[in-house]
């Protein structure tokens, strides 16, 4: 063992500051470019310091999933507003209207 009285050696750090534990991640030939272009810009010398501090200090927001169901009445309601800009019977536009209102409901099909 390294005997650390020797001003010109690195401190020994603590088990809990050591980052012994690593992470592999698969980049093409361009996202390894542009990252190394935007450590260069913010300064860094070392990707691993720059993805760790990025990835430690930022905020990101979680992906939005959107149900199967709120989609397939997304286009229902498309639909209807191709109906309505058609100048279609509004009679016909409102039963489709009651028909999407009654299966939100759990009243329709």
């Amino acid at each position: 063992m390294m005997d650390n009285n020797n001003k010109k050696a690195r401190p020994t750090l603590d088990a809990s500051k050591r980052r012994d534990k690593p992470l592999i991640i698969r980049l093409s030939e361009k996202e390894r470019t542009i990252i190394k272009a935007k450590c260069e810009e913010a300064g860094y010398q070392a990707a691993g310091a720059f993805v760790r501090d990025f990835l430690v200090g930022s905020k990101v927001a979680g992906k939005v999933r959107i149900p199967l169901s709120h989609i397939q009445l997304s286009l229902e309601l498309q639909r209807i507003a191709g109906l309505i800009s058609k100048g279609e019977d509004s009679e016909v536009v409102v039963q489709k209207l009651v028909d999407i209102n009654n299966r939100l409901l759990g009243l329709g099909e």
